[in-house]
């Protein structure tokens, strides 16, 4: 167990960080999973409200065609 720590320890994602136990290795972990994700959720709100945006648009449209009908 040992030596698989070491190799994973050398290989670590941030050059320059040494990892020098099992906590600094799982927040590391979680940092590189979080990142990402959070980049995710974030564009995924922003075209949700885009849509939404465009949806009201049509809807208001839709009213005054009606309207000028």
């Amino acid at each position: 167990m040992q030596t698989h720590f070491r190799l994973i320890c050398s290989i670590s994602t941030v050059p320059g960080w040494s990892v020098e136990n099992d906590a600094v290795l799982i927040s590391e972990g979680l940092f590189a999973i979080a990142l990402p994700l959070g980049v995710c959720v974030a564009i995924f709100v922003q075209k949700k409200r885009k849509r939404r945006a465009l949806k009201q648009q049509i809807e208001m449209l839709e009213k005054l065609w009606r309207n000028k009908v």
